[in-house]
């Protein structure tokens, strides 16, 4: 699925990218990130949707390990620090008291703290998430005026990228 260096170019200030269109994918010997096509909120309602997730399922790496990466390509207006929205899907921890996490240019985020509750109505971040049917989470990334690039490391197992927003 990767394009020849695809760059993504803002609409009415917001650049949008769908998981499946990264420009290069870093697989290691134990795990790798496959392409969901036509899968999550957007998935079904356009050709570009779907989503990206690592296989094998219990694939878990520490935040400076080599581990499985997507990387994408965009052009930012103006330099300086930018907000980075990422749309997953509203899976949960394959452990109960765990967080889910992954790098976002090397930086460490967390997507699911520990002490999230799913399943249970009384934590309305997992209600949010459910009626929503997505979780979106936010981070800063710094960028230079032009092309820059945004890598996606796993981290923690079951999470499932589909959006990016910058």
């Amino acid at each position: 699925f990767p394009n020849e260096l695809p760059t993504y170019m803002p609409v009415k200030k917001v650049v949008t990218i769908d998981a499946p269109h990264f420009c290069k994918k870093h697989d290691v010997e134990s795990a790798a990130f496959r392409v969901l096509p036509g899968y999550g909120r957007s998935g079904n309602q356009s050709l570009a949707g779907g989503a990206v997730k690592v296989y094998p399922n219990t694939a878990a790496f520490a935040p400076d390990a080599d581990a499985p990466s997507v990387t994408y390509r965009f052009f930012a207006e103006h330099e300086g620090e930018h907000t980075c929205e990422l749309w997953l899907t509203p899976t949960s921890p394959v452990q109960p008291g765990v967080p889910m996490r992954c790098t976002v240019n090397r930086q460490l985020v967390t997507c699911v703290t520990a002490d999230y509750r799913p399943g249970e109505n009384s934590d309305m971040r997992w209600c949010a998430a459910m009626l929503n049917h997505i979780r979106k989470v936010k981070v800063n990334i710094r960028c230079r005026r032009g092309v820059n690039e945004i890598t996606l490391g796993a981290v923690d197992p079951n999470l499932i990228l589909e959006r990016i927003l910058i």
